[in-house]
């Protein structure tokens, strides 16, 4: 899949930049359907996503 593909930052931050595009359209399509304002979520840093997942610490560790 593409995530596996991904070895450059620039490659990371397209990818987290289609990811968002969706999630708001995905928000914007449920606020609708259930009639109600869209709900404001934390984004998540991809960043520090991926340095974590690879043993290097997240937020606040080295």
């Amino acid at each position: 899949g593409e995530l596996e593909d991904i070895t450059e930052l620039t490659a990371a931050q397209r990818l987290e930049s289609r990811l968002e595009f969706i999630e708001d359209r995905f928000e914007e399509f449920e606020s609708e359907i259930r009639q109600r304002p869209r709900r404001r979520r934390h984004k998540i840093n991809l960043f520090n996503f991926f340095k974590a997942a690879g043993g290097g610490g997240g937020e606040g560790e080295p």
